[in-house]
């Protein structure tokens, strides 16, 4: 792999790959120097093939803010069909357990766990609320649109979780669209947040931000100002839950998230790893095995090279 990554004949999108894949390799191998050298440079690559600027980010959070910093709430027409299936979001930070959350609770018998949906961003897209007032009206066609997306699912189960983790932008319209949703905000060790974040590879669009340890910290700063403004315009309707101590306190946390979600205790929750429901995302090996403590000191083993990340995330 060292070889095919110095080749000149080697291509920058190939280079990518083998510079977070000898990262990862060299982790397992417990020479973390050398895994901080090649995950940098497979990060740096990925960021000159993206040339994403932050501000594009910061443009949005701004704008979703001063948006419904100013909406005042209204009544929206609801769907009278009885048969629509209600929306679970679990929401938060790429690799902050989001997955892990799916996994316990789509091991109940009344919730069917569809995994990271991009419905709800493309509806944003087609609704285009940032281009002028967003009417009632739209919000209720919103919302009908995508509980009708959730019928494509071929479950009989009642409630759908939608495991898009930045979902945590759309929050107000989720709750202004979607009233009756539940909504599940997963909080992780921003230190552990951030590092899993850097080594991992992102095939799907939306996480420009993740390989530039400037642009994750300010990235990361963002989403935790942006999610403490969803609190004050919407308290008491975001169900926080931190990864750290459900992974201390499996049973308790897990009992609590499924008393907010208002159903009935069942004790497969607790064995979500041999829950056989197909996961497409970074953790689909994690969520296969029972819960454990400790994940989230594993960037500790970096710490020496870690000081970029360290200084960025000073107060978080």
């Amino acid at each position: 792999m060292k070889e095919l990554y110095h080749d000149t004949k080697t291509s920058d999108d190939d280079r990518v790959h083998l510079g977070f894949a000898l990262g990862k390799a060299l982790e397992d191998a417990s020479d973390f120097k050398t895994s901080f050298q090649f995950l940098q440079q497979g990060n740096h690559l990925r960021k000159l093939q993206l040339s994403y600027d932050l501000n594009k980010d910061r443009k949005l959070f701004s704008h979703i803010k001063t948006m419904f910093e100013n909406q005042s709430r209204q009544p929206i027409k609801r769907p009278t069909a009885s048969n629509h299936k209600q929306p679970i979001f679990i929401v938060g930070m790429p690799r902050s357990g989001t997955s892990l959350v799916e996994q316990i609770v789509s091991s109940h018998s009344m919730i069917h766990g569809a995994g990271e949906l991009e419905t709800l961003d493309r509806l944003i897209g087609q609704f285009n609320p940032f281009q002028g007032y967003f009417s009632a009206d739209s919000l209720a066609k919103l919302g009908q649109t995508y509980l009708r997306a959730l019928h494509d699912f071929d479950t009989t189960k009642p409630l759908v979780s939608d495991k898009m983790p930045l979902n945590f932008r759309w929050i107000g319209f989720i709750l202004s669209a979607l009233p009756e949703a539940k909504i599940i905000h997963v909080k992780r060790d921003p230190k552990a947040t951030c590092w899993s974040i850097f080594k991992q590879y992102f095939w799907d669009d939306g996480n420009e931000y993740a390989y530039d340890m400037q642009d994750l910290c300010e990235y990361y700063k963002m989403y935790q100002d942006l999610m403490g403004f969803w609190h004050s315009k919407y308290p008491r309707k975001i169900y926080d839950l931190n990864y750290e101590i459900l992974t201390e306190d499996q049973e308790k946390e897990t009992r609590n998230l499924i008393s907010y979600l208002n159903l009935d205790w069942e004790d497969q929750c607790l064995d979500f790893h041999t829950n056989k429901r197909s996961v497409k995302t970074a953790s689909n090996l994690q969520v296969r095995e029972k819960m454990y403590t400790g994940s989230s000191q594993k960037w500790r083993q970096y710490e020496p090279y870690l000081a970029e990340m360290l200084r960025g995330l000073k107060g978080c």
